[in-house]
């Protein structure tokens, strides 16, 4: 009685444990709503002006005479 008792909790303990590691690796590789919706709407914007100052510096340089009297 007291064997089955014992054997039933260390079933349960570690039941418990393989549930906390699969929730700890799940709560690790997720995103939540909002931090998917930042990323995709977030994302295009700061590409928009990264490839706008890539392009700015690459035309400065290229053609410095041309772009001298703009600036």
């Amino acid at each position: 009685m007291q064997e089955d008792k014992e054997t039933e909790l260390q079933e349960e303990l570690l039941e418990a444990r393989k549930r906390i590691v699969e929730l700890e690796a799940s709560t690790k590789t997720t995103l939540t709503g909002s931090q998917f919706l930042t990323i995709v709407l977030v994302g295009p914007l700061f590409l928009a002006f990264v490839t706008l100052g890539v392009l700015i510096v690459w035309k400065t340089t290229s053609k410095p005479a041309e772009i001298a009297p703009h600036l």
